[in-house]
């Protein structure tokens, strides 16, 4: 596993350094429906065509072997688990950074960001064969923002947001344009982390309604979400945007804050 250091280059922005002693993960990966009524309401609420095109969305499978293999959504998050996700191919995407780095100016508003990342899009499996999975290898794009920061005058913060879009791989993309007029459009996890003049830290993500997702904070998994809750409206916003080189719309929540506790500096 190789990760990537961004920004590029041994240069440092200046300005006053702090450390955060964490690394925060996010797996996206796709729920398993071993019979019909395990469908989603939204999948029920769908159109014959609209359910056929959506089945890319979901792991349809009766394979006891298909079952067995089948945990893109660990209790627990390490480098040697997200290894074995990763080799199994079992998963829809995953950004993990770590080695985080803030430079501050006199007036406390971050200037500069330096972190490690690791981003890959996963894959799309289909129980075709009887024997195994058929996985389709989604389209990746490079870590979108990497990071951008908002500076916040009137709360006194900054938020740093490091984000990841991916796609369908072509075969369950072409299926899907087929049956409903349109290409998948990207989607899309993001981390945010909330630097406050105090010194404290706080996370939170965000992302498409595809795919199903869990955010982890070091080991410890705070936060999942599942698509299997979302609305068929949701659903067709994502399916229906208007051109495949534009990032799905976000699902619709509020965003939850994890505190982290203080910053450290050199």
């Amino acid at each position: 596993m190789h990760f990537t250091t961004f920004p590029t280059g041994s240069s440092e922005p200046g300005g006053r350094e702090n450390q955060f002693d964490v690394d925060i993960t996010i797996t996206g990966w796709v729920p398993l429906i071993q019979r019909s009524a395990d469908w989603p309401q939204f999948l029920r609420d769908a159109s014959a065509r609209e359910q056929f095109a959506l089945g890319s969305l979901f792991k349809f499978s009766g394979n006891p072997t298909f079952q067995e293999d089948s945990n893109p959504d660990p209790a627990t998050m390490d480098l040697a688990v997200l290894e074995k996700l990763i080799d199994s191919r079992n998963f829809r995407c995953a950004i993990r950074i770590q080695n985080i780095r803030a430079f501050r100016n006199d007036a406390m508003r971050v200037i500069g960001v330096k972190l490690d990342y690791f981003a890959r899009s996963g894959y799309t499996p289909f129980s075709i064969f009887p024997e195994r999975p058929f996985f389709s290898e989604g389209a990746a794009q490079e870590v979108r923002v990497m990071p951008w920061v908002t500076p916040d005058e009137q709360s006194n913060r900054d938020i740093i947001e490091v984000g990841f879009a991916f796609r369908l791989g072509w075969f369950p993309d072409t299926l899907g344009r087929l049956f409903t007029g349109y290409w998948a459009p990207w989607a899309w996890v993001s981390i945010l982390l909330e630097l406050r003049d105090d010194g404290n830290v706080a996370v939170a993500w965000k992302g498409s309604s595809f795919p199903s997702a869990s955010l982890f904070i070091n080991k410890v998994k705070p936060g999942t979400y599942d698509m299997r809750g979302a609305k068929l409206d949701d659903i067709r916003k994502f399916i229906q945007t208007k051109s495949k080189n534009d990032l799905a719309p976000a699902r619709l929540e509020e965003a939850v804050w994890f505190e982290l506790g203080k910053m450290t500096s050199d």
